[in-house]
C-alpha cells in the first residue's frame, strides 16, 4: 500500500497491470514507486550503522557494516526495482534497530524514550508482517528476546517477587 500511495501521489493511475517482470512501462508514471523503494533501500545504510554501533560500540565495525550494505549488489539491485523485498528489509532492520534502542533504555523503564522505542519496535514489527509473512521471523526474534528478558528478571531467585515488581516501578501510579 505504501508503494501504491507513492505511485498515486506521483501520477500513477493503476492502468499498468505489472503482469510479468520485464514488461515495458510505456507512458505509465512509475517514478514515485521506484523512488519509494530507493529511499527505503538507502535508509538501510544508517540503520545498519546504528545497529552495529549498538551491538559492538566500535566505530570501525559500524562503518564497515554500513559500507558492506552500501556496496552489496543485492541491495542495490533490489532497491532500484518496484519489489516488496526492499520495504521488507527496511522494516525488519528497523525493528531490530528499535529493539536494540529499547534495550538501551532498559535501565529507565517507563520513561518517554523507553515508550518511544517500544512503540517504534511494535510499529516496525507490524509493518514487516504486513509487507510479507516472512516478516514473522523478526516477531519470533523479538518474542524470544522478550522471553529471555523475563527469564532473567523473574528467574533471579536472590530477589523476592514483590521487590522485583517494585524495582521495575510497576507499583507506582
Amino acid at each position: 500500500m505504501m508503494i501504491a500511495a507513492f505511485g498515486h501521489m506521483t501520477g500513477y493511475n493503476g492502468s499498468f497491470a505489472f503482469s510479468k517482470p520485464g514488461d515495458k512501462y510505456g507512458g505509465v508514471s512509475f517514478v514515485g514507486m521506484r523512488v519509494c523503494c530507493a529511499c527505503l533501500g538507502s535508509c538501510l545504510i544508517p540503520i545498519s550503522f546504528g545497529s552495529t554501533w549498538l551491538l559492538t560500540k566500535r566505530l570501525n565495525a559500524a562503518v564497515f557494516s554500513s559500507i558492506i550494505v552500501l556496496c552489496d549488489t543485492g541491495v542495490l539491485t533490489l532497491s532500484q526495482y518496484i519489489l516488496l523485498d526492499t520495504p521488507l528489509l527496511f522494516f525488519i532492520m528497523a525493528a531490530a534497530f528499535c529493539l536494540l534502542m529499547f534495550q538501551e533504555y532498559h535501565k529507565k523503564p517507563f520513561s518517554p524514550a523507553w515508550w518511544l522505542w517500544l512503540s517504534l519496535t511494535g510499529a516496525s514489527l507490524s509493518c514487516a508482517i504486513s509487507v510479507k509473512f516472512v516478516g514473522l521471523f523478526i516477531v519470533f526474534f523479538v518474542g524470544a528476546n522478550t522471553a529471555l528478558d523475563l527469564w532473567n528478571i523473574l528467574g533471579d531467585l536472590s530477589q523476592s517477587l514483590v521487590s522485583t515488581l517494585h524495582v521495575n516501578n510497576l507499583w507506582q501510579v
